[in-house]
């Protein structure tokens, strides 16, 4: 609040101070039981998470996974690594992986909340690697 006029002393004005909840219509019937009919959760369909193996899978010791604007970053700065693994979700490639000095470098694009644990969990799963 930027307002020359008030006194330093002064209290804040109450909507600082107080919750809206008392001043809203309805109070108290939140959230009751059979109090009105409720809306179903919306569930997208989306396709499943798959990853690609140029060769069979290996198992690594080392895998080190960037996410966003890091992988790309680290990615680049590697630069001639082999590609081993495609992370893709229908036509759309999530990620890529590629094998430096026996170590599985992953570069994963931001997803959605709901698609990062499916991203995570068919990783984990796929890759058996004893240091992440």
């Amino acid at each position: 609040m930027n307002d020359p006029t008030i006194s330093i002393n002064a209290p804040p004005p109450r909507y600082l101070l107080e919750s809206d909840s008392e001043d809203e219509e309805g109070q108290g019937v939140y959230g009751a039981g059979g109090s009105g009919p409720s809306r179903p959760k919306i569930q997208l369909q989306h396709e499943s998470v798959s990853i690609t193996w140029t060769d069979t899978a290996p198992s690594y010791d080392r895998v080190i996974l960037g996410v966003g604007q890091a992988g790309a970053w680290i990615r680049r700065k590697v630069g001639n690594g082999e590609g081993v693994l495609k992370v893709q979700r229908g036509d759309d490639v999530l990620g890529l992986g590629m094998q430096v000095d026996g170590t599985l470098l992953l570069d994963i694009k931001d997803v959605d909340n709901e698609s990062a644990w499916e991203v995570a969990t068919s990783l984990l799963q796929s890759i058996k690697a004893k240091e992440w």
